[in-house]
């Protein structure tokens, strides 16, 4: 009887441990739950990447609790920041976020104010000074990783041949314009290119590339030979299809 006794307030006693445990753990997590998000880590090699204006994209998210804190929202309010490419978000225990960035890498500079990304998507930075070194191209949408796989393959020919490569653009109907330096267009048509350009280059006597040097482009879109045209001034140069267009 004693032993029974004695064995029924020892459970007793351990259900009643149990149960303050647990509700001093619950109390724990309610209050550790309830803690503010006070913390803001903005990582990656960011050079063109504002990280206050990556701050205030978040800041809107940022007034909650830990669980609280929507990483979601977080991320898609940062991704649309011109510059970046990837973005992920997670919290860090107890009252932090962290933000990590990967910036876009300019291949090329695209029509009058965007630039081209090294995967082919085209962006607009708020300033693309800076990046004048970088191709001059133009094109149908969608077209950007083509035009500028057509710009590498014409600038090692152009450039043995002594001409600088400075603006390639194909306009809507498939035809490619090359802007050369002193603002000399070559008219490559839809086909043939590389035909086409080596045909020019095995034609540049003396007298033709005296021709060069006042024309305003080379129209190579004839099956057996190109035909120069336009008159430009020989100190001119302007990285524009569309000047050397209007010219002719």
């Amino acid at each position: 009887m004693t032993n029974r006794f004695y064995s029924m307030v020892v459970l007793a006693c351990g259900l009643t441990l149990v149960t303050a445990l647990a509700a001093c753990t619950w109390q724990g997590m309610q209050s550790e739950s309830d803690i503010a998000t006070r913390k803001l880590y903005i990582v990656g090699a960011l050079q063109q990447i504002d990280d206050q204006l990556v701050a205030r994209r978040a800041q809107p998210y940022l007034n909650a609790s830990f669980f609280d804190v929507d990483v979601t929202a977080i991320q898609d309010a940062v991704g649309t920041i011109a510059w970046v490419d990837s973005v992920t978000v997670h919290r860090r225990w107890p009252d932090a976020v962290v933000i990590r960035l990967a910036e876009r890498e300019p291949v090329a500079r695209w029509g009058d104010s965007q630039l081209l990304a090294a995967d082919g998507e085209l962006f607009e930075p708020v300033d693309r000074a800076g990046f004048s070194h970088l191709p001059q191209l133009a094109g149908p949408t969608g077209s950007g990783l083509k035009v500028l796989a057509q710009w590498r393959a014409l600038k090692p020919a152009l450039r043995e041949a002594g001409f600088d490569l400075q603006a390639l653009e194909q306009d809507p109907r498939g035809g490619w314009h090359a802007l050369l330096d002193g603002g000399l267009e070559l008219r490559l048509g839809d086909a043939h290119i590389t035909t086409r350009l080596d045909r020019l280059v095995s034609n540049l006597t003396p007298g033709v590339r005296d021709q060069l040097r006042t024309a305003a482009y080379v129209d190579l879109r004839y099956s057996d030979g190109f035909a120069i045209g336009g008159d430009r001034p020989i100190a001119k140069q302007d990285n524009s299809l569309s000047t050397v267009e209007e010219q002719a």
